[in-house]
């Protein structure tokens, strides 16, 4: 059977081979409902599908109703996965400071969410 990649997560006809996506996101999936955290970086040249794989992953969170924010560092990546960028999301200047308070409705929010996916997060210098 193969993972048919839909609105839903339910939708399973899988092959005999799974793919690396395919085994990548039931493990996601599995440690999710176990409330293991989840800790992911996804390495592969372009074209392999990594955004794909995150927007996969956050549509599965959004079914579920968990709150997730998608980010990536550039504003391409970002329009590329429906997010904003790391700057935007941490609300951060040209020096990489946050002018975010902690008792702001911003910081509130940031808070609350489930879970962040970086895409391109090679592209982030730490």
């Amino acid at each position: 059977m193969r993972l048919v990649w839909g609105e839903t997560t339910e939708q399973r006809v899988m092959p005999h081979h799974p793919t690396s996506q395919i085994l990548a996101y039931t493990q996601l999936v599995a440690r999710q409902r176990e409330g293991i955290p989840i800790w992911v970086l996804i390495a592969a040249p372009a074209g392999y599908g990594k955004s794909f794989f995150a927007t996969t992953c956050l549509r599965h969170e959004r079914l579920h109703k968990r709150k997730w924010r998608v980010a990536a560092p550039s504003g391409v990546a970002a329009v590329n996965i429906g997010g904003c960028t790391l700057h935007s999301l941490l609300q951060m200047n040209a020096q990489c400071v946050t002018r975010l308070d902690d008792e702001s409705v911003d910081a509130a929010a940031l808070t609350e969410v489930e879970g962040i996916i970086i895409d391109e997060c090679t592209m982030v210098d730490i």
